[in-house]
């Protein structure tokens, strides 16, 4: 091959290089903007997961007919740390679905902030109070303060979360 040959193969090469390497720097781009929350997304996924392990257990308990305190203390304990967390920091901008990851989280908690930080505070006061009920050992009271902290779930679930359907 002809020098001039070897420098037009290489120029094309390069060129073609380029053209499939933006392509790449893009697909990079969202690959790691999707890296950067998915640890975001997975670590608020399994919180609330805990908090839904701990209200199914207070719930189970209150169904058996012969509830035990102790264990519903305990999770009542475990959902109200877990509330009074900071859950707005568990949803930075961009970690919903336009993140590209499996995310049940709808636009409205970005749209709707103030709705969003005011479900959340909602759930706290509920969380705290039903673990108040639960420590003080008194069934009805933990009953009606279960049913005050399943309609925070549900309200923040009907604005803010995805149906499982």
């Amino acid at each position: 091959m002809t020098m001039m040959r070897h420098l037009v193969i290489g120029v094309l090469a390069i060129g073609l290089a380029a053209c499939g390497g933006a392509e790449d720097s893009a697909d990079a781009g969202d690959q790691a903007a999707a890296s950067e929350f998915a640890g975001v997304i997975d670590a608020r996924q399994q919180s609330l997961k805990d908090l839904g392990g701990a209200f199914k257990a207070i719930s189970d308990q209150l169904r058996s007919g012969d509830p035990n305190i102790a264990e519903i203390q305990a999770a009542a304990a475990t959902a109200s740390g877990i509330a009074n967390e900071d859950f707005p920091s568990w949803f930075p901008a961009g970690s919903g679905a336009e993140s590209g990851l499996d995310t049940d989280a709808l636009a409205s908690i970005w749209s709707e902030s103030d709705d969003f930080v005011a479900a959340h505070e909602q759930l706290k006061s509920a969380a705290a109070e039903l673990n108040d009920a639960a420590q003080s050992g008194d069934a009805a009271d933990i009953e009606a303060k279960f049913r005050a902290m399943g309609g925070a779930c549900k309200n923040c679930h009907d604005q803010f979360r995805r149906d499982d359907d």
